[in-house]
């Protein structure tokens, strides 16, 4: 139990310390899914109530007369230990009303910053999405909520001190606690990916989270003046925070510059950064920040809210139970915050949409942004010279298949093997998934198309039609994904752009 004495409406929230960064990629978005079906379980207590499945957490919450509180909170639990009761029905009808939520294309794997940065697990999932969640089945909700939504991993949230014996009785859990995701720092350099026009992460690593709290904001301040209010060169800067350890947290800003100055605008980007690690924040650009800062911490309401974030970190390890001080910021000075940054500059990930200019390469564009290539392993047919490639496609478990005619796909290729398919664009890239490190594959019941994704956040997309020897491609695929990473696509007209999902996987 956490609580803090609040001016402000009785609230209470139940935290449960898994969210969308410890699911898989099959089971992406049955968390949304549990949340959906215990709510559907629960009657109007007169209270504000809600609940939310966030990166790190599962959240039933409410505001309100506290005996109404307690009365939601407790159907929540009573929900929770019920659940072996819950149809075939309800869980289809949860299904569609997330269809609706999600909205158009939501049986496709999604691309972005996070994804290049993690490969499809951890914090790559939440870019990822949850493309299988319309074959989410009863037993997987009661898998995933017997692994995770029971006492020995849940805490209460309140703005005051609940009823003396006030039990919620929250179920005992089935299997052991699952795992989570390593806390790495995934990818760093940077990429060429079509998930954000220019992303940058970073891992911010100090000891102190009053120097995190304000690095994070400085950096977030930094980039909106120079970039927007001094040079115009964006729309806006969108900040994304999460904590990978007790004394770590990753920070991503997601910038939108017009299309013919991606580069540019990264550039300027990256010589804010490097400006900060090295001399800090001007004293104004520092004063505003603080001051911000107090502005929030004065406000009871945003006490609160943030308990939840406090619930989820001390489940997940991230806090110590006993640490429920607010950061006091003012007394860092310039010098900490530049310490923080400068050590996190190691773990850059730039990435950065097209760039327009034909003459850009590998070098230039490194030279250019100060910053390595990401690491890429060549793939086994790249490697090969002319004559090597010629012997190997000889091979008798190896087919070389040409699209059909007036497909649009003239120059393409497949190559496929026991280990691998391997997708090539004459004179443009030789893109390879190995059958063993995928992980998700969408069928599509109408056309058959397939669309692959690795654990790198690779992708490829395959439709059998409109090669010469189709039939051949969806027999090689089904005996080689297993039956368990597959999962069928209903949508009957938009399809993901085959090309584009080759390009994501090539960079």
């Amino acid at each position: 139990m956490i609580s803090i004495d609040a001016p402000t409406q009785f609230a209470a929230a139940l935290v449960f310390g898994v969210g969308r960064r410890d699911e898989a990629p099959r089971i992406a978005g049955v968390a949304h899914l549990v949340e959906h079906v215990v709510m559907s379980r629960v009657r109007r207590v007169g209270a504000f109530t809600n609940a939310m499945t966030t990166d790190n957490a599962i959240v039933f919450f409410a505001q309100g007369e506290q005996s109404q509180v307690c009365d939601f909170l407790g159907q929540i639990a009573q929900a929770l230990r019920g659940l072996d009761a819950v149809t075939v029905e309800e869980v289809e009808a949860q299904r569609r009303i997330i269809a609706a939520e999600l909205g158009e294309l939501d049986e496709y794997p999604g691309r972005g910053h996070l994804l290049d940065r993690f490969g499809s697990r951890g914090l790559g999932l939440i870019d990822l999405g949850s493309p299988a969640h319309r074959s989410h089945t009863r037993e997987m909700i009661l898998e995933f909520a017997g692994t995770w939504l029971h006492s020995q991993n849940a805490t209460l949230t309140a703005s005051a001190p609940l009823p003396k014996g006030f039990d919620l009785a929250l179920p005992q859990p089935t299997s052991a606690l699952g795992d989570r995701d390593a806390g790495d720092i995934g990818q760093t350099g940077w990429a060429v990916s079509p998930g954000l026009p220019i992303g940058i992460s970073m891992v911010l690593r100090s000891h102190h989270r009053s120097s995190l709290v304000a690095s994070v904001a400085v950096l977030g301040e930094a980039l909106t003046q120079v970039l927007r209010t001094d040079r115009k060169m964006i729309y806006s800067v969108t900040p994304y925070v999460v904590d990978i350890d007790p004394s770590s947290r990753l920070v991503l800003f997601a910038l939108d510059p017009p299309s013919d100055d991606i580069l540019g605008a990264a550039v300027a980007a990256m010589d804010v950064v490097r400006s900060l690690a090295a001399d800090g924040p001007d004293p104004e650009l520092l004063r505003v920040v603080l001051a911000d800062w107090q502005t929030v911490v004065a406000d009871p309401q945003a006490h609160v809210e943030a308990l939840v974030d406090v619930a989820a970190s001390v489940l997940r390890g991230y806090r110590d139970p006993d640490d429920m001080i607010v950061p006091d910021v003012r007394s860092l000075t310039g010098s900490d915050i530049a310490e923080t940054i400068r050590t996190a500059l190691p773990t850059i990930l730039l990435t950065i949409g097209e760039v327009a200019d034909p003459r850009a390469t590998l070098e230039t564009l490194s030279e250019t942004l100060g910053l390595d290539p990401v690491a890429q392993t060549e793939g086994h047919y790249a490697r090969m010279n002319r004559t090597r490639m010629a012997r190997a496609l000889l091979q008798r478990d190896v087919d070389l298949v040409s699209p059909k005619p007036f497909r649009g796909l003239r120059g393409h290729q497949l190559i496929l093997d026991a280990e691998r398919v391997t997708y090539v664009i004459s004179g443009q890239s030789m893109v390879e998934a190995r059958l063993d490190e995928v992980v998700l594959a969408g069928v599509n019941q109408t056309t058959g198309a397939w669309d692959l994704t690795t654990a790198n956040g690779g992708g490829m997309g395959i439709v059998p039609r409109d090669w010469r020897g189709g039939k051949r491609v969806t027999e090689r695929l089904t005996a080689a994904i297993p039956a368990h990473l597959r999962y069928p696509v209903a949508m009957k007209s938009t399809e993901p752009d085959e090309a584009d999902r080759v390009v994501a996987a090539a960079y």
